[in-house]
């Protein structure tokens, strides 16, 4: 979203969902601002995202090394990183002024274990 997007959409909206995208943005305090200011005063926003994972490091590696470097500059890999990320983001959402009710990690793989279900028609 450009800035002018941002000023045509200012606290117009009651609900920001992002899934699995946020740890691609390399300016999260930005783009914790951004939502703040188009949500309504009682909106709010959910965020899920990779902290930490294999693929993530795997992936991290393969963008600073050898042949994969030149495709992906530093400041397009994941964003910034921390070892405390619930600390990291509550602190950058209170920044830009969101009443931070729950902000929590939560461990395990995120893949699907049993696709069986899914397979059925």
């Amino acid at each position: 979203m450009d800035q002018n997007s941002i000023e045509k959409t200012k606290g117009c909206f009651d609900h920001v969902f992002t899934f699995y995208t946020i740890h691609w943005i390399t300016d999260s305090r930005s783009l914790m601002k951004n939502f703040y200011e188009i949500l309504k005063p009682s909106g709010q926003v959910f965020i899920s995202t990779i902290v930490n994972s294999a693929v993530y490091e795997s992936f991290r590696r393969l963008c600073k090394e050898g042949v994969w470097s030149k495709y992906v500059p530093d400041e397009q890999t994941f964003g910034e990183y921390t070892n405390d990320p619930v600390k990291y983001v509550t602190t950058i959402m209170q920044n830009v002024g969101f009443k931070v009710e729950l902000c929590m990690r939560a461990e395990g793989s995120g893949f699907i274990k049993d696709i069986s279900g899914m397979l059925e028609t």
